[in-house]
């Protein structure tokens, strides 16, 4: 169900700016086409810098990750994968000569080099497997700062059925910093439990297993959970600093899910698609800002037998820009007739956008902006 959760956010967007508090004005910069390898999607492209060069990386149908390099517009170089299994494994790239891949299902972590030799192998440790998974995406990646990983965790030793497992799980960390010993990951911090939005007055079920996570290497981690209005502010360690509001104005409150009709994939759609969210949480190095990433209540398919998930007319999003006290300059209004709003990347030149009406399985477009604070 959690993979079905994230495709179905990771559907549909676009940009046409609308400001509240008009701090914030986004300039045109660039646009790029690009043709992607085959068997890629533009929904799952990972952005790299070597400082020297940026690129953008996919993985096609052969297990082979294709660096573009985005100055040059041409393909640099690239790295094939052996025994990697896209559905339950995750990578994250390290440096040119390096990466890390995540196995979501075995709780392994690997090192491998540009060769896609493996360099390195680390488990979990059996105490810890026994409760948690590791868990790692586009939204949600895995970090390696300082010879430790940074990763969310997922209970796995909970079914959620009831009011008291809810709450269990609700007080169980989100994320967990894992030090190597040997060929054994140890815990370091566990860190990142539920807001008390989600449990205090009433325990509600909202579908929502992990927040979205992103790091400021200076200083902090920032958590971003997808039913609560504030962020929450860790530092490198996983000590808890203090939470910002960072309430969207289009969202007044979030319905429950109705754990009763789980098996149900109709109300399952109808739900993920019409109840609003707090999708992602990105922080953008070049500018030292953070976008909060919001999708907006629907009610497109209220009545409906069967939904229409490619209709993204009715789908709107907005982008709340924060600074780098996480203090709220501006909030963009956005529809979902042009732009995948979830792909957004921060690039040296501005803030890269994928084009989902242009984009297709063969071809990347995107539009580049200037994030300009008035």
């Amino acid at each position: 169900m959690i993979k079905i959760f994230n495709i179905l956010f990771i559907l549909f967007i676009l940009f046409s700016c609308s400001s509240k508090t008009n701090r914030i004005e986004l300039e045109l910069v660039n646009e790029i086409k690009i043709n992607i390898p085959r068997g890629s999607n533009f929904i799952f492209t990972q952005y790299f810098t070597d400082n020297q060069n940026e690129y953008l990386v996919w993985l096609d149908s052969t297990n082979k990750l294709i660096f573009f390099n985005l100055e040059k517009l041409k393909t640099d170089y690239s790295i094939k994968l052996v025994n990697f299994n896209p559905k339950w494994n995750y990578y994250s790239i390290i440096n040119r000569d390096s990466l890390i891949i995540i196995s979501n299902l075995h709780n392994r972590i690997s090192a491998v080099n540009n060769k896609g030799e493996v360099i390195g192998d680390w488990k979990l440790s059996t105490i810890l497997q026994e409760k948690y998974s590791l868990f790692a995406q586009v939204d949600n990646p895995i970090y390696f700062i300082d010879h430790k990983f940074y990763c969310s965790s997922i209970r796995n030793d909970i079914r959620l059925t009831n009011q008291k497992s809810f709450k269990e799980y609700y007080d169980s960390p989100t994320n967990i910093i894992l030090a190597i010993s040997s060929d054994t990951l140890k815990p370091i911090k566990q860190f990142g439990q539920f807001p008390e939005s989600y449990y205090k007055d009433k325990i509600f079920n909202f579908y929502d297993t992990t927040p979205s996570k992103t790091f400021n290497l200076n200083d902090k981690i920032v958590l971003s959970f997808a039913k609560d209005h504030f962020i929450y502010i860790y530092n490198l360690n996983g000590e808890f600093i203090s939470k910002k509001n960072s309430k969207s104005s289009h969202i007044d409150y979030f319905n429950e899910f109705d754990n009763s009709k789980i098996n149900n994939f109709l109300y399952l759609r109808s739900y993920i698609e019409e109840e609003p969210s707090y999708i992602r949480i990105i922080y953008d190095q070049y500018r030292d800002l953070y976008y909060r990433l919001v999708k907006h209540r629907s009610h497109a398919n209220k009545g409906n037998t069967e939904l229409n998930i490619t209709n993204k007319d009715y789908q709107d999003f907005s982008l709340i820009v924060l600074d780098n006290n996480l203090e709220l300059l501006d909030e963009i209004t956005l529809n979902s007739n042009e732009f995948y709003l979830p792909g957004l990347i921060p690039t040296n030149k501005g803030i890269l956008i994928p084009n989902t009406r242009k984009s297709n399985d063969s071809l990347f477009y995107g539009s580049i902006y200037k994030v300009k604070i008035k």
